[in-house]
């Protein structure tokens, strides 16, 4: 007979484990939050070289479509200017910029090497005047924006030339911070045509005046740097932030 409250013989004792004050998770529960830690997102890294060429030619980007050739000429009056067949098809941007997308294996960085050649097509195909500033050809690679505030004008000096002081600007920004102008992809004042000139044109020694310059660079790291330690533009210590877009309503 089994004593009450005993075992009955043979059978193991019944332990209890000790409370340690956590719940032990099942193997579905260990399984889902394996899977919420896997979907968890990871620093981005390098898609491979990019296949789209953009061309931004400065005042001239929305007027291109208006007076667009057919897409097989304008391919082959590319095609004919390179050492092969680099160009595969073109498009339009959103904002009107040219897209040129290399047939593979090329890549963007290989076809805009020969800008030099690529522009007088483009002129030819666009009908677009022989003086007009050859744009830049940039490959549409992955980049990070951040914003430099406060960056002071140059002085002024008779006639203003706004994509000129945009230059001298960049260049002075490159210089100062040890950023090669290749790892430079687009730079823009966070303010309207109007006001950058009016802004440029009356930037003196006494009442200097001021913008904010977004600009991309391909390289994440110096991004980074930055935004940590700030910049110096055209003899002042900039503080700079990251590039948040706004969103239009």
């Amino acid at each position: 007979m089994t004593p009450l409250g005993g075992n009955k013989q043979g059978a193991a004792p019944t332990t209890q484990p000790p409370n340690t004050g956590h719940k032990t998770r099942s193997r579905t529960d260990q399984r889902s939050a394996q899977g919420r830690h896997a979907r968890q997102p990871t620093a981005r890294s390098p898609a491979g070289p990019s296949t789209r060429l953009l061309v931004n030619i400065a005042g001239l980007n929305k007027t291109l479509q208006l007076n667009r050739p057919h897409p097989v000429r304008l391919r082959d009056l590319l095609n004919c200017t390179l050492p092969a067949p680099m160009v595969a098809s073109t498009s339009f941007a959103p904002n009107g910029q040219l897209v040129i997308h290399t047939a593979l294996p090329h890549t963007a960085q290989q076809l805009a090497i020969h800008h030099a050649t690529l522009w007088p097509a483009i002129q030819t195909a666009f009908n677009i005047a022989a003086e007009t500033v050859a744009p830049d050809f940039e490959p549409d690679d992955a980049w990070s924006k951040v914003v430099i505030n406060n960056v002071p004008l140059p002085v002024a000096e008779g006639h203003v030339d706004v994509h000129s002081v945009r230059q001298e600007v960049l260049a002075d920004i490159c210089r100062s911070n040890s950023i090669p102008s290749p790892s430079v992809r687009r730079v823009r004042w966070l303010c309207s045509d109007d006001e950058a000139l009016r802004r440029a044109s009356s930037s003196s020694e006494a009442n200097p005046t001021f913008v904010a310059v977004t600009i991309a660079l391909s390289d994440h790291r110096q991004a980074t740097s930055l935004r940590a330690r700030g910049a110096v533009c055209m003899g002042a210590h900039c503080r700079v932030s990251a590039y948040r877009p706004r969103t239009r309503v």
